[in-house]
């Protein structure tokens, strides 16, 4: 039976269909598919997620938004985290809550969409309605959450992103650290650069921890 839709609205279903497909499934060898990724079968299929999610990042939201929103709120946890992450392309924050638990904990089925995840958390998360979940994620292990999660605390103007800022110049990855400084920095009209940075990191570090000791404790 023919697709009725629209051509983009019936490319977008298509494509939400993939992230909702169980690797197993994506994987099918009689269907072609097939990937030069070594690893598990959940690690192979993020080549084919994240084939759609590239794809989907095109798609305007109000044809794939409703898709990818009920998808984050019902699918399997793969998919969830895919579907999240189609939507922080598209300005869309509302269901990054809804995966938290397993920003903060993933498993090994899991771990490169959290990844891919924690670099659109980054890149694409702005809303002062986030920085709770944001100052969550910053005490993950995974290096790469807590530095997506940094990164969006810095360029998020509210000023409830000071104290989970400040907590983040004593974390042990130095990209961390840096996006600290930085967001610290940038609510008072400074810009520190990374070369900066490098160069002048114990100095830096030293200011913003005394900053927040005198000044956070009596807001």
């Amino acid at each position: 039976v023919a697709d009725s839709r629209p051509p983009l609205e019936a490319v977008s279903a298509k494509l939400v269909q993939v992230l909702q497909t169980p690797p197993a499934q994506v994987l099918d060898p009689e269907k072609g598919s097939a990937t030069p990724v070594a690893g598990t079968v959940e690690v192979k299929a993020q080549v084919f997620y994240a084939e759609a999610w590239s794809a989907l990042r095109r798609v305007p939201a109000q044809v794939c938004g409703p898709a990818l929103r009920e998808l984050a709120d019902t699918g399997p946890m793969l998919s969830r985290l895919w579907a999240v992450n189609a939507l922080l392309v598209h300005g869309d924050e509302s269901r990054l809550g809804g995966i938290q638990d397993e920003l903060m904990a993933p498993g090994q089925e899991t771990l490169g969409a959290v990844k891919a995840v924690a670099q659109s958390i980054g890149f694409y998360a702005r809303s002062a309605d986030s920085v709770g979940v944001l100052t969550a994620l910053m005490q993950s292990p995974v290096v790469e959450v807590r530095r997506g999660a940094a990164n969006a605390l810095r360029n998020t103007t509210a000023a409830a992103t000071l104290r989970p800022l400040a907590a983040a110049l004593r974390d042990d990855d130095r990209m961390v650290r840096y996006y600290a400084v930085y967001g610290l920095a940038r609510h008072f009209g400074g810009l520190i650069s990374l070369p900066a940075f490098e160069a002048r990191e114990g100095e830096l570090l030293a200011y913003w921890s005394r900053w927040s000791e005198q000044q956070l404790a009596a807001r």
